[in-house]
């Protein structure tokens, strides 16, 4: 765009000028680069000053964040955004926003009657005159000098009298009324904007100055939300831009109608000329409204008209040039105008059609369409294009669009070609006119075709051309980058075309990095003379810049490409190398660099003995092409094998087709080894380079040989023989013994069960000093489930395991375990008989106590002798479940001797809280612990025994029923049900008894109702003699039922007395007379 006036291709948009905000930089320069314009000089001398005496605004940073908000709305370029996605509701949402300082001037208003302004054709001091038909002049006057809307901005001044703010508010009104009365006169609307304090004061004075002046806007300097008041400001003032091209619109259509006859001073100017005129101040006027249906209308019918009067002028014509200049200037405006219709595929049909008519009307005098002023003005014009839809949203000139390939050229590049029927890739554009300008060069250089059309003809050197190209290749780039879709062939081509521009311009750092770029595609596609081409000048910027060592990289490579692969002129050059350029430099690559050459290696034997001799067979084939150098040979070869190198001397000669196989010997190999095969080859009997090669397997041959060393004697033993007890830890003791007359270095690896044990590092890492040993213990814990186990050690070197050694045993657990859980009161039970059967008590304690009864079993052959027992919880909160310490009840059992198959029962106390917890239940996980060691067995070595969970749960706050069992004698007892109440609220409970026919109860009842206060227990005391028929053996004892009726459930019956057992059926409980006393 920039060989064009700014003025007539930018976007336009309403202008607005700010007065009372102290005037832009940008603002400034812009009226310097217009201080040539006779238009403003116009202005200058003549034009109408704005009356205004009221300083501008004080408050720096109020009138910075005005000015802010409102360079938002701005519009200054060839497009914007904002207008292409307007809202449908607001008829402008940009504008062309000046700020003007504290005084500006108006052009001069011109009478009806009056003589032609500077701006017409007519005016004999005009540009135009007098057959030309518009100029920047023009467009100068309405997008910088003559406004729709004019804002005026004032700042209320603090007082702190009111008269003091009286007086000088008066002064404000009188000049409100003074710029108001001048800008009547004109077709430019005025609004006053005023700022004021928010205070009662300022509020008053507001309302004085609303009351004398309408249209006012006020804003609070604080309080008022700046970016609204400013959106606000614009949005009134629609209606007034709307007015003044509507008036402008009218004026315009009025002299369109009436043509040349009502003007005397017409002289020979043509109609078709002042048709052409017209369409394009009424293309500029819809554009100002933003009815852009309309504005194409007037375009193409202002093209039209240019069009018939080009076919009346010669190319010497002074009318020549500013015909051609305006056709592109209307084409411009026609794209911009389709593009914010949302119709991208029209614009770039009207911009085909536009080529066409140029080149057709440039045939009549002669000029082709490959004459370099031809080639220089198609150029421009791609460029115009491409910049106006690199500035298009996403949506509108989509990146993601494919572009179709003509056809495939012998080179392997792919050549596209404009098509009229749809907007193509922005970077096609880009890449089309980086393609123009190229041709453009060799148009000039040539000198074919003399220059006869001056058009836009630019003076440019060889380095600016270059540099054209280049800023547009790199524009492609950007564009292809920011797509969501890639496009590798066509990255890798636009790479390719940036590496020999700058390489054509001695710029040889930035020509190897995109021709680097361009490879990543070349190679992936496989056009394979373009990479022949790359890896050439790869190679001449290397030595450009003094990297011999990447210089040689590049040629070797290229010498490995088949020749047929290979540019024409590359292999003419590749004879021409000048090798002496690396005669003092050694260099080493890597396989995956450079394939120079194709290997296998296999070797006599995969295992191999400490101090054995192997063979190595290494069969190469050099990978360089004999067309481009001859008789490749193979000076030596460096074999490296683990600690230890084998050189063969050659020379080896070689052919294209064949392999060589060499053979290696080694000697006392001490691991695997042939991981890296280092080979030397020389291109020249001056020249020679080094390179790393990693040689493929053969099938069917071993590729690697495992060193073995010497077996280390292993004696592994356990501190126990016999059955180990399940969980219990032991020690294992290992003895390692060298046999051979070197260092050995082992890994030691050891598990149980499959399940590895964690060892030290003296355990795991051992050295063994020759003919040495060492000896080491191993701490493993037997398995808990019992059964058929094993201990396993694992001698490891380098490469595998040398020993392996393997001790069975047998595990079997010491004890089988039983556990319930039984209430006990934790107050006290009277032994006599009481005197009534219902009795009831307060509950004072907060805490339940609680019996965990472990019934422990002999399970092994040996005799155990027991130790301390305790009992330990897994429940989350430790609180809640506390067991007492120094409890002595089971010290008779400390020291007792537990035969195979006999038992013992534990009884361990402990107390729950119920206050602790607002659950009613607590679940509790409970474990025995028991100290043991065997008889049979002279250490004194102690184990210790860890039950498996108990898992029960015992109520905390809820009611419960026991179950107590009171022996008055022989035959008499008390069978006692307590029913404890613990909580707040009283409880209803149904009770029904059911008799047994073994006990006769002296005082009983069938059913009854009871109310247990809270906090209270209740106890209900059956008295009752054995019947005489079962006096030894199992009795039934009578069973109460229980309904609580609050909670709709029943109690269940918790035995509180040791010795009591539960039916299979559940319907009784019972006891035996004859077994341990129930009250021990």
């Amino acid at each position: 765009m920039n060989h064009y006036p700014q003025e007539m291709v930018a976007q336009p948009a309403p202008l607005l000028f700010v007065q009372g905000l102290v005037a832009s930089t940008g603002s400034n320069t812009e009226i310097k680069l217009l201080l040539g314009s006779k238009i403003v000089q116009l202005t200058n001398s003549q034009g109408l000053m704005v009356p205004r005496s009221y300083p501008v605004v004080n408050s720096s940073h109020i009138g910075a964040e005005l000015e802010t908000q409102l360079l938002k709305f701005n519009v200054d370029g060839i497009w914007d955004n904002d207008i292409y996605q307007k809202s449908q509701r607001r008829v402008f949402n940009k504008y062309r926003i000046r700020f003007v300082g504290n005084s500006v001037k108006l052009p001069p208003r011109k009478e009806v009657h009056e003589e032609p302004s500077i701006l017409s054709p007519f005016h004999h001091e005009s540009d135009l005159y007098p057959d030309g038909i518009i100029s920047r002049e023009w467009m100068i006057k309405y997008l910088h000098l003559l406004p729709a809307v004019f804002i005026g901005v004032y700042e209320l001044k603090s007082f702190e009298s009111q008269e003091d703010a009286t007086e000088s508010d008066s002064i404000l009104i009188d000049e409100l009324r003074i710029i108001m009365d001048f800008f009547a006169a004109s077709r430019t609307s005025f609004v006053p904007v005023i700022l004021h304090e928010n205070s009662t004061l300022g509020v008053n004075r507001v309302n004085v100055i609303q009351m004398s002046i309408k249209d006012v806007k006020f804003y609070r300097t604080s309080g008022d939300d700046c970016g609204t008041f400013v959106s606000n400001i614009l949005t009134s003032v629609e209606s007034n831009c709307l007015d003044f091209y509507n008036a402008m619109d009218k004026r315009l259509r009025k002299k369109q109608n009436a043509g040349l006859s009502e003007i005397p001073y017409r002289g020979a100017y043509k109609e078709t000329a002042l048709m052409a005129r017209h369409s394009f101040k009424m293309n500029i006027v819809q554009q100002f409204k933003t009815q852009f249906q309309q504005c194409v209308k007037f375009l193409e019918h202002g093209y039209e008209n240019i069009i018939e009067l080009m076919k009346s002028i010669t190319l010497n014509s002074s009318s020549w040039m500013q015909f051609r200049q305006l056709l592109d200037i209307i084409t411009i405006h026609i794209c911009r105008a389709y593009l914010l219709l949302r119709e991208a595929n029209i614009a770039y049909k009207k911009f085909d059609i536009h080529l066409q008519n140029v080149v057709s009307i440039l045939n009549r005098f002669y000029l082709s369409p490959d004459a370099s002023s031809t080639l220089s003005w198609k150029t421009i014009q791609l460029q115009w294009l491409a910049e106006l839809c690199d500035k298009c949203p996403k949506e509108l000139v989509p990146t993601d669009r494919t572009l179709a390939p003509l056809k495939y050229l012998k080179s392997g590049m792919t050549k596209y070609t404009l098509s009229s029927l749809r907007l193509p890739n922005t970077a096609f554009l880009y890449t089309s006119a980086a393609k123009m300008k190229q041709r453009y060069r060799q148009s000039i250089y040539t000198g074919s075709t003399p220059i006869k059309d001056e058009y836009l003809q630019l003076d440019e050197t060889s380095l600016q051309i270059s540099e054209y190209i280049i800023q547009s290749l790199n524009r492609a780039v950007r564009s292809l980058t920011s797509s969501s879709v890639p496009f590798p062939r066509i990255e890798g081509s636009i790479y390719f075309r940036l590496g020999e521009e700058y390489f054509q311009t001695n710029n040889y750092a930035m020509s190897s990095s995109n021709f680097k770029l361009a490879l990543i595609s070349l190679e992936r596609e496989k056009w394979h003379h373009l990479t022949s081409v790359v890896f050439w000048r790869l190679y001449q910027c290397s030595l450009q810049l003094k990297k011999p060592h990447d210089g040689l990289k590049y040629l070797l490579i290229l010498l490995t490409i088949e020749p047929v692969y290979v540019e024409k002129q590359v292999s003419a050059l590749l004879k021409f190398c000048d090798w002496s350029v690396f005669d003092c430099t050694t260099f080493e690559y890597n396989y995956a660099d450079i394939p120079l050459a194709n290997a296998e290696v296999w070797f006599d034997r995969p295992v191999a003995n400490l101090g054995q001799k192997i063979a190595c067979y290494l069969r190469i084939k050099p990978a360089l092409k004999c067309e481009h150098f001859l008789n490749p040979t193979i000076n030596s070869i460096y074999c490296k094998a683990g600690g230890e190198a084998k050189i063969v001397s050659g020379p080896f000669e070689f052919s294209d087709d064949l392999f060589q196989t060499i053979r290696f010997t080694f000697d006392q190999p001490t691991k695997v080894g042939f991981e890296l095969l280092v080979l030397e080859i020389s291109l020249k009997p001056s020249f020679s380079i080094k390179f790393s090669l990693n040689a493929e397997q053969v099938e069917n041959a071993p590729n690697v040989v495992t060193i073995v060393p010497t077996i280390p004697d292993v004696e592994l033993t356990i501190d126990t023989t016999g059955p180990l007890f399940s969980s219990q830890k032991y020690d294992a003791f290992v003895v390692y013994k060298n046999l051979e007359n070197e260092e050995l270095k082992i890994k030691v690896e050891a598990s149980v069960n499959n399940s590895i044990i964690k060892l030290s590092d003296a355990n795991s890492q051992i050295e063994l000093a020759p003919l040495g040993q060492v000896s080491r213990t191993i701490k493993f814990t037997a398995p808990a489930k019992d059964g058929e186990s094993s201990l396993d050690l694992i001698l490891l070197h380098d490469h595998g395991a040398l020993v392996q050694k393997k001790i069975p045993f047998q595990v079997i657990n010491p004890f089988l375990c039983q556990f319930h859980i039984l209430p006990l009161p934790n107050y006290e039970i009277k032994t006599e008989i009481p005197d009534h059967m219902i009795q009831e008590f307060t509950l004072t304690e907060s805490t339940r106590k609680w019996c965990l009864e472990s019934k422990i079993q002999n399970s092994c052959e040996k005799s155990l002798m027991l130790g301390e027992s305790n009992v330990s919880t897994l429940t989350e909160n430790a609180s809640f479940a506390k067991l007492p310490e120094g409890s002595d009840m089971n010290l008779a059992y400390q020291g007792r001797i537990l035969e195979n198959r006999q038992q013992v029962t534990y009884y361990h106390h402990f107390t729950t809280n119920r206050l602790v917890t607002a659950q009613g239940v607590l679940p509790l996980q409970l474990q025995l612990n028991l100290k043991f060691k065997p008889c049979e067995e002279s250490s004194s070595r102690e184990f210790e025994f860890v039950s498996a969970v108990c898992q029960q749960s015992v109520t905390l706050s809820d009611p419960r029923l026991l179950l107590n069992i009171v022996k008055i004698s022989e035959t008499t007892l008390i069978v006692k049900y307590i029913i404890e109440n613990p909580g707040e609220v009283a409880l209803q409970f149904i009770t029904r008894l059911i008799h047994s026919v073994d006990i006769h109860l002296r005082d009983a009842y069938h059913t009854r109702d009871f109310t247990v206060p809270p906090k209270t227990r209740v106890e209900i005391n059956f008295v009752g003699d054995l019947n005489e028929d079962n006096v030894d053996g199992f009795v039934k004892i009578p069973r109460l039922v229980v309904y609580d009726r609050v909670y709709q459930v029943y109690l269940s019956i918790l035995v509180a007395t040791l010795g009591l057992s539960t039916a299979s059926n559940g319907d009784f409980l019972m006891f035996s007379k004859t077994g341990e006393n129930i009250d021990e």
